[in-house]
């Protein structure tokens, strides 16, 4: 009896659980548990992502609930089961984490990514044209595919995969060790393209061989990523930490880097992630979209210190954007306003916005019926 007695304390307070604080210790291990796992959808601070948050002050369930949720997963969602992947000591210490702590608020600054810049492969001994059978680059579908566990080490999946538009056919394919989430494309030079991560890591591609040729790492967690029409520049945006650097498209060095934060459409001053960025057609300047704030930032690359014209109260949680056929206007999409707002590149303004009406969320893209509705609409801007 005194011994059973003797390993329940033992246990309770290794784990740190019911009969106090948890160690230090305990909560840095828990954390980097979470790193590996849970961070490519509920985001590095835990705040969410592309899934919703796990912290102290947003959870409902008990622990117990917690635990046998991340053991089984979430049938039809993208929650994996762990059961077998992890163990039980392991689960349970996630599930303390996130049950008793709150958001944490993790940094990585311009220094860090200068210092995290790896060149992979001297691009000087690069072909002058694609190593497999294409009519041209211009062909290239791409598909961005997460894996079961968002991450592309031994046993997963996570992988961009390439395919031939006109066959259908996979003609290669580059595994990261975390989920990719997007690209972009050099508007000036076809070989060259640029995949960003869910860990916020971005890597220069080459399309000629599809093979990755530069990386670094540019925040934490965050999809946003866009080219400057002369090709020369990268914005990256991040929803963790809450921020937006600016790289030399060729090299990656950042060159500048900006905190995210102003007050949003009801007055509150708030931080806010770093939404879609997008780049004008029309110009070399960039709209990068804060998310809680409810603004959008142009940013001008050419200019010395590269000003940031903020135009504020557009609406209420932004997000998805997308370019007018002319490049002119940057299309945004005010989740909780139900409106999309345009947004003008050439005198660096708020236009006008439209209520869709016919869906609950805008996203970006042509989404009326009667595609006409929309034309109409952009030609009167």
């Amino acid at each position: 009896m005194h011994t059973k007695l003797l390993s329940a304390a033992l246990l309770l307070v290794s784990a740190g659980t019911a009969w106090g604080a948890p160690s230090e210790e305990y909560l840095i291990k828990a954390n980097q548990l979470f790193q590996q796992n849970c961070a490519v959808c509920h985001g590095a601070d835990r705040g969410g992502y592309i899934a919703p948050g796990l912290t102290s002050d947003r959870l409902v369930q008990s622990e117990a609930a917690l635990r046998g949720t991340i053991m089984t997963g979430i049938p039809d969602t993208l929650m994996p089961p762990f059961v077998g992947r992890l163990s039980d000591e392991e689960i349970r210490s996630i599930a303390h984490l996130i049950k008793t702590q709150g958001a944490s608020d993790p940094k990585w600054g311009l220094e860090q990514i200068r210092s995290s810049v790896e060149v992979l492969v001297d691009e000087s001994t690069l072909p002058n044209k694609p190593t497999y059978a294409i009519d041209t680059v211009y062909d290239l579908m791409v598909v961005m595919a997460r894996g079961r566990y968002g991450r592309g080490d031994e046993g997963n999946n996570a992988r961009t995969v390439f395919l031939d538009g006109k066959t259908n056919k996979i003609v290669g394919e580059i595994a990261t060790p975390v989920a990719p989430h997007i690209m972009d494309f050099s508007p000036v030079a076809e070989r060259w393209a640029w995949l960003k991560s869910d860990d916020g890591t971005v890597y220069k591609i080459d399309l000629y061989t599809l093979q990755i040729v530069r990386k670094a790492k540019v925040g934490l967690t965050g999809p946003g990523i866009a080219l400057s029409n002369d090709g020369k520049w990268l914005a990256i945006s991040s929803f963790v930490p809450k921020s937006v650097a600016i790289l030399k498209a060729d090299t990656l060095e950042p060159v500048k880097y900006m905190d995210l934060e102003g007050e949003d459409p009801d007055g509150k001053f708030v931080k806010s992630a770093g939404g879609p960025v997008i780049g004008s057609r029309i110009n070399n300047k960039f709209a990068l979209t804060l998310r809680q704030a409810g603004q959008i930032w142009i940013i001008d690359p050419d200019k010395p210190d590269m000003p940031v014209t903020k135009l504020t109260k557009v609406g209420r949680m932004l997000h998805d954007t997308f370019l007018t056929p002319d490049g002119r206007y940057s299309m945004v999409a005010s989740y909780d306003d139900n409106k999309i707002v345009a947004i003008d590149f050439k005198d660096d303004k708020r236009v006008n916005a439209i209520a869709p009406g016919f869906i609950e969320t805008p996203m970006s893209s042509w989404m009326h019926a009667d595609a006409a509705t929309y034309a109409e609409y952009i030609e009167r801007l």
